[in-house]
């Protein structure tokens, strides 16, 4: 695993592990997110959200927002 220490580096991370196609709910990314940095776990959803929409923007799609349904492309 590489070398994770912040939020930022663990949405990364998750992210750019999913497979592609992967749908995911917010809630299961904010879960994987902590499972590879503990800390994360304290952080709100919204948190989780903000930075991946800051560093990973390119990386999925929104299918559902309502439902905070995501998919990887």
């Amino acid at each position: 695993m590489e070398n994770i220490n912040t939020v930022t580096d663990a949405v990364i991370y998750v992210i750019k592990h999913y497979r592609k196609g992967h749908k995911f709910f917010g809630n299961e990314l904010h879960a994987d997110v902590a499972k590879v940095y503990k800390p994360a776990g304290n952080k709100y959803p919204d948190t989780i959200f903000r930075m991946m929409r800051r560093h990973c923007s390119m990386d999925y799609v929104v299918v559902n927002r309502d439902k905070s349904l995501y998919q990887k492309i």
